[in-house]
């Protein structure tokens, strides 16, 4: 549902503002990109939610946690447990790409902390990389996407760079200084018929930059789709634990 929910403390109306986002789907997504920001106020949105599941719904949350893992993170995704993940995003683990981009991730050793912390209560961990940053390389993405594959995250996204309008990697000087060009596309399900007229939204992808050609581009959309289906998806999960277990390099 595009229903906002406001910065406010939590009462029974905030959650029946929830409940009212119901539609014929199973799944709940919440648009806050850094669900645990506002601590125990999320906290207690988080444990609301997950007692609405066990009436029925949802049967699935979609959110991002707060890019800072902190106590409160922890604790609602806990309360959460199988209804949702622990996403950990990295977006780049190339040192000067972060630093490019004005992005903390964290430590590759806390990644792995908070990997053993969830495996041992039984919560589902995911990540995601993002290709197309100035200076990010083939070789550097896919080195990256290698070691996060030997972590023993459970699921792993890879998705292409795509500029929105107004934000500062979007700006003539940006893509000037990257080398940055574009295609678009249209948007993944954003599309139908309204009032008879035939709807759709479209992006635009960065293909190629200063530091990867179109062919590059390509190799990482080809590697993505495989990565989507084994990882993604979790069709191949255990064999994918089994290769880790043998010391076999997933890539």
């Amino acid at each position: 549902s595009s229903r906002r929910l406001d910065s406010c403390t939590l009462d029974p109306v905030t959650l029946e503002r929830v409940r009212e986002a119901r539609t014929s789907s199973p799944y709940l997504i919440l648009t806050d990109e850094n669900f645990g920001l506002l601590k125990e106020r999320d906290v207690q949105l988080a444990r609301g939610i997950k007692e609405m599941s066990r009436q029925g719904w949802p049967r699935k949350l979609y959110h991002y946690s707060a890019k800072i893992v902190t106590p409160e993170v922890k604790e609602l995704v806990e309360a959460l447990g199988d209804l949702g993940e622990f996403g950990i995003s990295f977006q780049t683990l190339e040192p000067e790409v972060a630093k490019k981009i004005k992005r903390t991730n964290a430590s590759r050793e806390d990644f792995l902390a908070y990997l053993s912390w969830a495996k041992e209560r039984g919560i589902t961990t995911s990540t995601e990389m993002i290709f197309g940053f100035e200076g990010e390389t083939l070789r550097s993405y896919l080195t990256g996407m290698e070691w996060l594959l030997k972590s023993g995250v459970d699921h792993i996204y890879s998705y292409n760079l795509k500029l929105l309008s107004g934000t500062a990697l979007a700006s003539p000087a940006s893509r000037e200084s990257a080398g940055l060009k574009t295609m678009w596309r249209r948007s993944d399900r954003n599309y139908g018929r309204y009032d008879n007229q035939v709807v759709c939204e479209v992006e635009e992808v960065v293909v190629s930059s200063n530091d990867f050609s179109f062919a590059d581009f390509m190799e990482v959309r080809c590697y993505g789709l495989f990565l989507e289906l084994a990882s993604g998806r979790g069709y191949l999960t255990e064999l994918m634990a089994l290769l880790r277990l043998l010391g076999i390099p997933a890539e």
